[in-house]
């Protein structure tokens, strides 16, 4: 099951406590409740189906819930009441500070047992449901502190000059790469996209690292070697620059009243333009494909092999639509 299918299942649960905390307040308070009165005048908005056998089946399984969590209620069939008898008067209290430590023990535990953990905060929390904790299953955690360690990391090698070897996920995570890099900067394209700039010590030239694909990370005791200045094109985070495969040059001549569509296209990212014919590197070209196909009557001129890569580009997306 889907991390987010357990995060889904726990709300429930909580859902269902709440519910089944509040039938026991009002057990308490009225000693005896019968099913209509639960349903039409108490708690209208718990038992709320159309059908009124699906609120009864309801109400049986929040009853036994109680009865497992050692409550003594019975069923008395000649007056169709439910009533609460010799609720314990000796309970355990705790005090906020306790709740509150209680509440992240519970919490932070990585467990593959959610539900465990649910019923114990239950028997817990029945009291004062402010400090209910919100339960994760096991590996969410676990995997948050393997990011910020890796993140810390990448911030004191860049902090410190500090060479790295990196295992980088350029497309799919079972095709990891390791890297030697010298770590230069960290830049933030938007809210939640942030890239690590830095010396390629194999390609010998400064590349972008999106940070979430760096699984790894492993100091290296050697001298930082990037290069004295960071130029422009790899500062550039246009699409064209993202490091999908090995940059190359690129020549296509535009139609001249298409050219500022192209020029739009092309602001932000390093290019040279000759009469109707723009240069420029990249190192992502389905970035361009993706253009090129927006705007079928731009490109008027293009190499043969850059040609036959868009043909099968513009064959794949057509094959996903059919």
């Amino acid at each position: 099951m889907h991390a987010d299918e357990y995060l889904k299942d726990i709300k429930e649960d909580k859902k269902n406590t709440q519910r089944q905390l509040t039938l026991l307040l009002n057990l308490e308070k009225s000693h005896s409740l019968d099913f209509q009165e639960i349903r039409e005048k108490i708690m209208p908005a718990d038992y709320c189906s159309e059908n009124p056998d699906s609120d009864r089946k309801k109400l049986k399984r929040d009853i036994e819930i109680l009865r497992s969590a050692g409550l003594n209620i019975r069923y008395n069939s000649a007056q169709a009441k439910y009533t609460l008898v010799n609720l314990p008067d000796h309970k355990i209290r705790f005090t906020t500070d306790e709740l509150r430590q209680l509440s992240l023990s519970i919490g932070n535990a990585d467990t593959s047992d959610p539900a465990t953990l649910t019923s114990l905060a239950r028997k817990i929390f029945a009291y004062d449901m402010k400090y209910f904790p919100e339960i994760r299953p096991a590996g969410i955690k676990t995997e948050e502190k393997k990011v910020n360690r890796i993140l810390g990391s990448i911030i004191e090698a860049v902090k410190n000059r500090t060479p790295l070897r990196i295992k980088y996920a350029r497309n799919l995570p079972d095709s990891s790469e390791k890297r030697e890099i010298d770590p230069y900067k960290i830049v933030k394209k938007s809210s939640e996209d942030f890239y690590l700039i830095a010396w390629d010590r194999a390609k010998r030239e400064y590349r972008r690292f999106m940070i979430p694909k760096i699984t790894e990370t492993v100091s290296l005791p050697d001298d930082f070697l990037g290069a004295a200045k960071l130029t422009e094109e790899a500062e550039s985070l246009h699409p064209l620059n993202l490091s999908i495969h090995d940059a190359e040059e690129i020549e296509l001549a535009v139609a001249r009243p298409q050219m500022w569509k192209m020029e739009n296209f092309l602001s932000g990212h390093p290019y040279r333009k000759n009469g109707d014919i723009f240069s420029f590197r990249s190192a992502n070209t389905e970035a361009l494909f993706s253009f090129m196909a927006r705007n079928p009557d731009m490109v008027t001129k293009c190499p043969v092999p850059l040609g036959k890569k868009f043909a099968e580009y513009i064959k794949e997306i057509t094959a996903a639509y059919e």
